[in-house]
């Protein structure tokens, strides 16, 4: 026969002072009850019902094993100076208060809490691990801050849910070394929402992947996962401990997210001991550092100096400085999508004669879109087809399509695209300017490093002409937006 026990607390407050276990019965705390736990609470084959206005006071460990039905106005209050471990089982708590004295509320599972959570102890958090916590559709969060809070350094995530366009707080720190409060605040928007959360944790320690160009950066970052929202975009703002979390200049280090393939420094900025930046994509890690130099991997072949599949090694061949790996120095300028005349940033350099050549630019360039313009002192200027979104690492390659250029303005040589050569007085088009300059510089024999060297092989010649003539009859001249 079972037997079913039932306790109606009609009293104001009922205290045990031993551990308490239920096996097989239901214990039941009536509205403005209180039943005090001094001890352990394990609840094993039976259930506990807690009803709206009851209270449960613990001192030691929460372990259910069964069933928990607990109105969402009724609460569990954590007391003492000892840690107490929680094991949910699925269940869901109503209102929970830490009132702890230098201890923590330690979840041993994932936890749900629908009405308000309060802080309300001292030096006492809750200390996710590798569990979830999950905020209700209407609960809050009261007395967080300073060494009261979320302890989210481990695999777990304090989840919150969103149904509209608003800004969630997560009341998250790290409890590694010291006290370290360092909440992040998420201000939302989408075009949708269906079983909408946001979830945090945190990582005491530098992002593995912030640029190795960045000597101005923090030493902590924020994981947030977002899901069940369409048209996603989070305005982020991270709260760090200067103290502890900087190397390098503190007013130098802006917010920055990372989307898994690049950073991402929309609206990079910061204020005191905050970062912020608006990140898109609804899985990022989000920190703050100095805008590295961004790196562009460009690839391109110039018409006149090919042999074979890669291009003559110009700078050695004239006898100017370079090795047998270098063709020669071409000027690369990022100009500005919305205004293509105005010059943001430039890059002098040598291209290879595989076609590679690596740019580096200023890290506020980052975030931004710009057209890639190829200047070379004998081929035709050259834009890329479109404005290029900018991260902290870039690759594009003029040789893979005509496409790849403004207007199709390349010419095709065995596999590759090239820019057309022929522009000597770079005047923007191949036209009779460029032969009187080729002409005079025939005529005087010129052998080394001379722009109507044409076909990179370090002396003027008719074979350089012939280059020229072809590509005035076809009347190439700068194509751009």
């Amino acid at each position: 026969m079972r037997i079913f026990l039932v306790l109606f607390f009609s009293i104001t407050m009922l205290t045990l002072q031993a551990q308490l276990v239920n096996q097989g019965g239901t214990i039941t705390v009536k509205s403005g009850a209180t039943l005090v736990v001094e001890s352990n609470l394990t609840n094993t084959t039976g259930s506990i019902v807690l009803e709206s206005g009851a209270t449960l006071e613990i001192t030691g460990n929460f372990t259910n094993q069964a069933t928990m039905n607990f109105n969402a106005a009724s609460e569990v209050i954590f007391t003492g100076s000892s840690n107490s471990q929680v094991t949910s089982s699925g269940g869901t708590f109503g209102k929970v208060r830490v009132d702890k004295t230098s201890a923590n509320v330690v979840l041993a599972d994932d936890m749900i809490i629908n009405g308000q959570l309060n802080f309300a102890g001292t030096n006492a958090k809750v200390v996710l691990g590798g569990n979830d916590l999950t905020m209700g559709s209407s609960s809050s969060v009261a007395g967080a801050g300073g060494s009261n809070y979320v302890v989210a350094t481990g695999s777990g995530r304090f989840i919150k849910p969103i149904s509209a366009n608003s800004t969630l707080t997560f009341e998250v720190g790290d409890n590694d070394v010291s006290t370290n409060y360092s909440p992040l605040s998420a201000a939302i928007t989408g075009s949708g929402y269906s079983s909408a959360t946001v979830g945090v944790n945190l990582v005491n320690a530098v992002h593995p992947n912030k640029p190795g160009t960045s000597s101005d950066y923090l030493t902590r970052y924020w994981n947030v996962l977002a899901g069940g929202i369409t048209g996603y975009s989070a305005n982020l703002t991270g709260t760090y401990i200067a103290g502890n979390d900087v190397v390098g200049t503190q007013s130098l280090i802006d917010g920055a997210s990372y989307n898994g393939a690049d950073w991402d420094y929309t609206n990079a900025a910061h204020s005191g001991s905050t970062v912020s930046s608006t990140a898109t994509n609804t899985d990022i890690g989000f920190t703050g550092f100095k805008k590295g130099d961004v790196v562009l991997n460009l690839t391109a072949y110039i018409e006149g100096y090919m042999d074979g599949g890669s291009m003559r090694p110009v700078l050695q061949n004239s006898g100017e400085t370079g090795t047998g790996t270098q063709c020669d120095n071409l000027t690369v300028e990022l100009r500005n999508a919305t205004a293509p005349y105005a010059l943001a940033h430039t890059f002098d350099g040598i291209i290879n004669t595989n076609g590679t050549m690596t740019c580096t630019y200023p890290g506020a360039a980052s975030g931004n879109s710009y057209y890639i313009v190829l200047k070379h002192r004998n081929a035709v200027e050259t834009w890329s087809a479109s404005p290029v979104l900018f991260g902290s690492t870039n690759n594009y390659s003029f040789a893979s399509g005509s496409a790849q250029a403004y207007g199709d303005n390349m010419v095709q040589k065995g596999s590759v695209w090239c820019l057309y050569s022929g522009d000597i007085n770079n005047d923007e088009e191949v036209n009779p300017g460029d032969y009187t300059l080729w002409v005079i510089s025939n005529a005087n024999g010129d052998i080394g490093y001379y722009d109507t060297d044409l076909d990179g092989d370090g002396e003027v010649t008719p074979g350089d002409y012939t280059i020229w003539v072809i590509n005035n009859g076809l009347g190439v001249f700068v194509l751009k937006p």
